[in-house]
Protein backbone atom coordinates (compact mmCIF):
# COMPACT_ATOMS: atom_id res chain seq x y z
CA UNK A 1 0.00 0.00 0.00
CA UNK A 2 1.61 3.16 -1.16
CA UNK A 3 1.65 6.31 0.92
CA UNK A 4 -0.02 9.45 -0.36
CA UNK A 5 2.19 12.50 -0.75
CA UNK A 6 1.05 15.92 0.46
CA UNK A 7 1.59 17.34 -3.01
CA UNK A 8 -0.97 14.89 -4.42
CA UNK A 9 -3.87 16.83 -2.79
CA UNK A 10 -5.49 19.53 -4.91
CA UNK A 11 -4.67 23.06 -3.81
CA UNK A 12 -8.31 23.71 -2.88
CA UNK A 13 -8.20 20.92 -0.29
CA UNK A 14 -5.26 22.40 1.57
CA UNK A 15 -5.90 23.94 4.96
CA UNK A 16 -6.21 27.70 4.89
CA UNK A 17 -6.41 29.88 7.97
CA UNK A 18 -9.52 32.01 8.39
CA UNK A 19 -8.99 35.76 8.19
CA UNK A 20 -9.78 37.37 11.54
CA UNK A 21 -10.41 40.71 9.82
CA UNK A 22 -13.01 39.04 7.59
CA UNK A 23 -14.82 37.60 10.61
CA UNK A 24 -14.83 40.98 12.36
CA UNK A 25 -16.05 42.67 9.17
CA UNK A 26 -18.94 40.21 9.00
CA UNK A 27 -19.90 40.72 12.66
CA UNK A 28 -19.78 44.51 12.46
CA UNK A 29 -21.57 44.45 9.12
CA UNK A 30 -24.44 42.43 10.59
CA UNK A 31 -24.65 44.92 13.46
CA UNK A 32 -24.62 47.92 11.10
CA UNK A 33 -28.43 48.27 10.70
CA UNK A 34 -28.44 49.49 14.32
CA UNK A 35 -27.34 52.87 12.93
CA UNK A 36 -30.97 53.40 11.90
CA UNK A 37 -31.90 53.33 15.59
CA UNK A 38 -29.04 55.41 16.99
CA UNK A 39 -26.99 57.57 14.66
CA UNK A 40 -23.86 57.45 16.84
CA UNK A 41 -23.55 53.80 15.84
CA UNK A 42 -22.51 54.96 12.37
CA UNK A 43 -19.04 53.88 13.49
CA UNK A 44 -20.12 50.23 13.08
CA UNK A 45 -20.65 50.20 9.29
CA UNK A 46 -17.60 52.42 8.81
CA UNK A 47 -15.39 49.98 10.72
CA UNK A 48 -16.98 47.06 8.89
CA UNK A 49 -16.04 48.53 5.51
CA UNK A 50 -12.48 49.28 6.63
CA UNK A 51 -12.00 45.78 8.05
CA UNK A 52 -13.49 44.21 4.93
CA UNK A 53 -11.00 46.07 2.74
CA UNK A 54 -8.13 45.05 5.03
CA UNK A 55 -9.35 41.44 4.97
CA UNK A 56 -9.67 41.31 1.19
CA UNK A 57 -6.17 42.68 0.72
CA UNK A 58 -4.74 40.25 3.24
CA UNK A 59 -6.57 37.32 1.66
CA UNK A 60 -5.26 38.28 -1.77
CA UNK A 61 -1.69 38.17 -0.43
CA UNK A 62 -1.85 35.14 1.85
CA UNK A 63 -4.59 33.04 0.31
CA UNK A 64 -6.41 32.83 3.66
CA UNK A 65 -10.09 31.91 3.80
CA UNK A 66 -12.89 34.38 4.51
CA UNK A 67 -13.29 36.36 1.31
CA UNK A 68 -17.02 35.67 1.22
CA UNK A 69 -17.43 36.73 4.85
CA UNK A 70 -15.66 40.03 4.17
CA UNK A 71 -17.82 40.71 1.12
CA UNK A 72 -21.04 39.99 3.03
CA UNK A 73 -19.98 42.26 5.88
CA UNK A 74 -19.06 45.04 3.47
CA UNK A 75 -22.33 44.71 1.54
CA UNK A 76 -24.51 44.89 4.66
CA UNK A 77 -22.49 47.82 6.00
CA UNK A 78 -22.76 49.78 2.75
CA UNK A 79 -26.50 49.12 2.53
CA UNK A 80 -26.90 50.31 6.13
CA UNK A 81 -24.91 53.47 5.43
CA UNK A 82 -27.02 54.15 2.34
CA UNK A 83 -30.27 53.66 4.25
CA UNK A 84 -29.03 55.86 7.09
CA UNK A 85 -27.93 58.59 4.70
CA UNK A 86 -31.28 58.49 2.91
CA UNK A 87 -33.15 58.71 6.20
CA UNK A 88 -31.05 61.65 7.40
CA UNK A 89 -31.60 63.49 4.12
CA UNK A 90 -35.36 62.93 4.23
CA UNK A 91 -35.46 63.96 7.91
CA UNK A 92 -33.52 67.16 7.21
CA UNK A 93 -35.81 68.04 4.31
CA UNK A 94 -38.90 67.42 6.45
CA UNK A 95 -37.63 69.63 9.29
CA UNK A 96 -36.77 72.46 6.91
CA UNK A 97 -40.15 72.14 5.20
CA UNK A 98 -41.85 72.52 8.59
CA UNK A 99 -39.82 75.60 9.51
CA UNK A 100 -39.85 77.40 6.15
CA UNK A 101 -43.42 78.82 6.46
CA UNK A 102 -42.40 80.69 9.63
CA UNK A 103 -39.43 82.33 7.89
CA UNK A 104 -41.57 83.09 4.84
CA UNK A 105 -44.24 84.68 7.02
CA UNK A 106 -41.67 86.85 8.80
CA UNK A 107 -40.30 88.11 5.47
CA UNK A 108 -43.83 88.77 4.23
CA UNK A 109 -44.72 90.74 7.37
CA UNK A 110 -41.52 92.78 7.23
CA UNK A 111 -42.15 93.49 3.55
CA UNK A 112 -45.57 94.87 4.52
CA UNK A 113 -44.06 96.92 7.35
CA UNK A 114 -45.86 94.84 9.98
CA UNK A 115 -42.93 94.65 12.38
CA UNK A 116 -45.12 93.89 15.38
CA UNK A 117 -46.48 90.61 14.03
CA UNK A 118 -43.03 89.76 12.66
CA UNK A 119 -41.67 90.14 16.19
CA UNK A 120 -44.33 87.77 17.54
CA UNK A 121 -42.79 85.01 15.40
CA UNK A 122 -39.73 85.10 17.66
CA UNK A 123 -41.84 83.90 20.61
CA UNK A 124 -43.16 80.53 21.70
CA UNK A 125 -46.75 79.55 21.03
CA UNK A 126 -48.18 80.49 24.45
CA UNK A 127 -46.17 83.69 24.80
CA UNK A 128 -47.07 84.67 21.23
CA UNK A 129 -50.78 84.63 22.01
CA UNK A 130 -50.39 86.67 25.20
CA UNK A 131 -48.30 89.40 23.60
CA UNK A 132 -50.53 89.49 20.53
CA UNK A 133 -53.45 90.27 22.85
CA UNK A 134 -51.35 92.92 24.60
CA UNK A 135 -50.47 94.69 21.35
CA UNK A 136 -54.13 94.49 20.30
CA UNK A 137 -55.09 96.35 23.48
CA UNK A 138 -56.62 93.34 25.23
CA UNK A 139 -55.01 93.34 28.68
CA UNK A 140 -57.23 90.63 30.13
CA UNK A 141 -54.25 88.28 29.94
CA UNK A 142 -52.28 90.53 32.29
CA UNK A 143 -52.17 90.67 36.07
CA UNK A 144 -52.61 94.38 36.61
CA UNK A 145 -51.92 94.21 40.33
CA UNK A 146 -48.26 93.18 40.02
CA UNK A 147 -47.44 94.18 36.45
CA UNK A 148 -47.01 90.63 35.20
CA UNK A 149 -48.55 88.62 32.41
CA UNK A 150 -49.93 85.24 33.39
CA UNK A 151 -46.88 83.72 31.70
CA UNK A 152 -44.57 85.76 33.94
CA UNK A 153 -43.54 88.54 31.52
CA UNK A 154 -43.62 92.09 32.79
CA UNK A 155 -45.29 94.78 30.71
CA UNK A 156 -43.08 97.42 32.33
CA UNK A 157 -39.32 97.86 32.37
CA UNK A 158 -36.59 96.28 30.24
CA UNK A 159 -38.58 93.10 29.52
CA UNK A 160 -41.77 94.81 28.44
CA UNK A 161 -43.30 93.79 25.09
CA UNK A 162 -42.43 97.18 23.68
CA UNK A 163 -38.81 96.79 24.77
CA UNK A 164 -38.64 93.29 23.31
CA UNK A 165 -40.05 94.61 20.03
CA UNK A 166 -37.41 97.34 20.01
CA UNK A 167 -34.66 94.79 20.60
CA UNK A 168 -35.99 92.73 17.69
CA UNK A 169 -35.92 95.75 15.39
CA UNK A 170 -32.37 96.56 16.52
CA UNK A 171 -31.08 93.24 15.18
CA UNK A 172 -28.78 94.06 12.27
CA UNK A 173 -30.49 91.68 9.87
CA UNK A 174 -33.99 92.83 10.76
CA UNK A 175 -32.96 96.48 10.57
CA UNK A 176 -31.56 95.93 7.07
CA UNK A 177 -34.70 94.10 5.96
CA UNK A 178 -36.99 96.82 7.30
CA UNK A 179 -34.90 99.50 5.57
CA UNK A 180 -35.12 97.71 2.20
CA UNK A 181 -38.84 96.83 2.34
CA UNK A 182 -41.05 96.22 0.43
CA UNK A 183 -39.75 93.12 -1.33
CA UNK A 184 -40.50 91.84 -4.80
CA UNK A 185 -39.85 88.34 -3.54
CA UNK A 186 -37.38 85.99 -1.89
CA UNK A 187 -35.90 82.59 -2.59
CA UNK A 188 -34.33 80.10 -0.24
CA UNK A 189 -30.79 79.35 -1.44
CA UNK A 190 -29.38 77.04 1.24
CA UNK A 191 -30.42 74.99 4.25
CA UNK A 192 -28.16 74.36 7.22
CA UNK A 193 -27.84 71.21 9.32
CA UNK A 194 -30.39 70.19 11.94
CA UNK A 195 -28.86 70.89 15.36
CA UNK A 196 -30.36 69.28 18.51
CA UNK A 197 -30.92 71.65 21.41
CA UNK A 198 -31.81 71.09 25.08
CA UNK A 199 -35.40 70.31 25.95
CA UNK A 200 -36.12 68.24 22.86
CA UNK A 201 -35.75 71.21 20.52
CA UNK A 202 -34.13 71.59 17.11
CA UNK A 203 -32.37 74.56 15.54
CA UNK A 204 -31.77 75.20 11.86
CA UNK A 205 -30.66 78.05 9.62
CA UNK A 206 -32.04 78.90 6.21
CA UNK A 207 -30.43 81.41 3.86
CA UNK A 208 -32.69 83.55 1.68
CA UNK A 209 -31.99 85.80 -1.26
CA UNK A 210 -34.30 88.78 -0.74
CA UNK A 211 -35.12 91.01 -3.71
CA UNK A 212 -36.28 94.49 -2.65
CA UNK A 213 -38.56 96.49 -4.90
CA UNK A 214 -35.77 99.07 -5.07
CA UNK A 215 -32.12 98.25 -4.64
CA UNK A 216 -29.92 95.19 -5.00
CA UNK A 217 -30.78 91.70 -3.81
CA UNK A 218 -29.10 90.55 -0.62
CA UNK A 219 -28.85 87.34 1.34
CA UNK A 220 -30.05 86.84 4.89
CA UNK A 221 -29.67 83.89 7.23
CA UNK A 222 -32.75 83.15 9.32
CA UNK A 223 -32.28 80.98 12.41
CA UNK A 224 -35.29 79.00 13.58
CA UNK A 225 -36.08 76.78 16.55
CA UNK A 226 -38.81 74.17 16.84
CA UNK A 227 -39.80 70.89 18.46
CA UNK A 228 -38.11 67.62 17.61
CA UNK A 229 -41.37 65.71 18.10
CA UNK A 230 -43.66 66.27 15.13
CA UNK A 231 -46.59 64.34 16.63
CA UNK A 232 -48.47 67.63 17.00
CA UNK A 233 -48.42 70.54 14.51
CA UNK A 234 -44.98 72.05 15.19
CA UNK A 235 -44.67 75.71 16.13
CA UNK A 236 -41.39 77.21 14.97
CA UNK A 237 -39.97 80.53 16.09
CA UNK A 238 -37.35 82.85 14.63
CA UNK A 239 -34.25 83.01 16.84
CA UNK A 240 -32.03 85.22 14.70
CA UNK A 241 -31.72 87.16 11.46
CA UNK A 242 -28.32 88.09 10.06
CA UNK A 243 -27.20 89.55 6.77
CA UNK A 244 -25.35 86.63 5.20
CA UNK A 245 -23.88 88.59 2.30
CA UNK A 246 -23.23 92.28 2.79
CA UNK A 247 -22.40 92.82 -0.87
CA UNK A 248 -24.94 93.14 -3.63
CA UNK A 249 -25.59 89.99 -5.61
Amino acid sequence: MSSTQHDDFPADDEYRSLSVAAVLALVLGLLSPAVLVWQLLVVLPCLAVVLAVVALRGIARSGAAGRGLALIGMAVALLSLGAWGGYRTAYRQRVHAQAAPTADLMLELLSEGNTQDAFLLTLGDKERGVLAAHFAGDHSAEQTDDGQFHDGHSHDGPNSPEQQLEQFLDMAGVEALVASAPFEGWTIVSRGPVVPRPGGRLAIAQTYEVRPAAGPARRYSVGLEGPSNAAAPPVWRVIGVTQADASAL
